[in-house]
């Protein structure tokens, strides 16, 4: 698991659930140089979208 989260071309993910409708956040986290970085976003239940979290 290392491997990939310090791969340079992988973007691993990691969702946390928080209820139990389905909401969870996502973090996925940016390994390009030059593009490195986490995004954090609030997924919907359905699967239909996610909005962006600060």
């Amino acid at each position: 698991m290392f491997e990939i989260l310090l791969d340079a071309q992988a973007r691993p993910a990691f969702r946390i659930r928080f209820d139990v409708v389905g909401h969870a956040v996502v973090l996925v986290c940016r390994n390009p140089v030059g593009d490195d970085g986490i995004d954090r976003l609030l997924a919907c239940p359905d699967g239909t979208g996610a909005h962006v979290l600060a």
